[in-house]
């Protein structure tokens, strides 16, 4: 909720629906957002149509890869002289 500019997200997996909201309503206030999804995995089919439907740029992982266990989530601030990101999640976890 703290990003101002930009969202940027790779999921293996992804239907929590209360990071959903939170893209989409980031997308709505006029944040950058965009997600890649393994298509492969089960779910992420509906995943991208919630995001999608609420204006958020959603495009799939290369399917070269067997698997892109990859969990990532950026959120940028404020541009600045050295801008980094507010929130990084990896592998499931907040850091």
């Amino acid at each position: 909720n703290a990003a101002k500019t930009s969202i940027d997200v790779e999921m293996y997996e992804f239907d929590a629906q209360s990071i959903i909201t939170a893209l989409t309503n980031a997308q709505s206030k006029g944040v950058k957002v965009r997600v890649l999804l393994d298509m492969k995995e089960p779910g992420n089919d509906v995943t991208k149509q919630k995001l999608t439907a609420g204006g958020v740029e959603v495009k799939a992982m290369s399917t070269a890869f067997t698997h892109a266990h990859t969990n990532l989530i950026f959120g940028q601030g404020e541009a600045g002289a050295t801008p980094l990101p507010d929130v990084i999640l990896t592998a499931g976890h907040v850091v």
